[in-house]
């Protein structure tokens, strides 16, 4: 007999972010369920589950009644990504699949933004974010959202590379300029 708060539907696409266990690690869960009784409750948003795909598999498996708790915070996806990115033991191609899942759902997002969400380098974000752009799984966005809430650049402007050499000179204070100098040819 469900609980009053069991899932109406199977599964929140939300959880979908990251891969189900694989066959015999889903036995070892149940395994441990059926010794040690279900430790985390499975949470369920909008009826689906959101969090704890394979405890309910497994709780399946052993034919026994999951325990549910509802989500009632304002982001899910954020949640998802908290509550499996630790526990998780994910492969670099798993990692950068995250990376790839979160950048579509917000392109406008910056890479640090992203990088902090999925406990990865920003520069791996980056080149995730440049090989769904080139592929056209996202689009291209002029300005992306730091994590204050500003709009910034999407890309830095470059310099003029004439310019730097233009500016070299002068860049540095005469003093300094007089150090460099051998000392026959400094002037006083």
């Amino acid at each position: 007999m469900p609980t009053p708060n069991a899932p109406t539907s199977a599964f929140h696409p939300l959880c979908e972010l990251f891969p189900l266990m694989e066959a015999d690690d889903l036995q070892k869960l149940a395994d441990d369920i059926k010794v040690n009784g279900q430790q985390e409750p499975i949470t369920l948003f909008e009826g689906k589950v959101l969090d704890g795909r394979n405890r309910y598999k497994a709780c399946e498996l052993l034919r026994i009644k999951p325990n549910f708790t509802d989500y009632t915070c304002k982001d899910p996806r954020a949640f998802v990504v908290s509550m499996n990115i630790r526990r998780r033991h994910l492969s670099a191609e798993q990692k950068r699949d995250l990376i790839a899942k979160l950048l579509k759902a917000d392109p406008a997002k910056s890479d640090r933004q992203i990088a902090e969400v999925a406990k990865a380098d920003h520069k791996t974000v980056s080149a995730v974010r440049a090989d769904v752009e080139q592929r056209g799984e996202i689009p291209h966005v002029e300005t992306r959202t730091d994590s204050a809430g500003r709009s910034q650049p999407a890309k830095k402007g470059k310099r003029k590379s004439g310019a730097k050499r233009r500016e070299g000179k002068n860049h540095l204070s005469e003093s300094s300029q007089r150090q460099d100098r051998p000392q026959c040819l400094r002037r006083a």
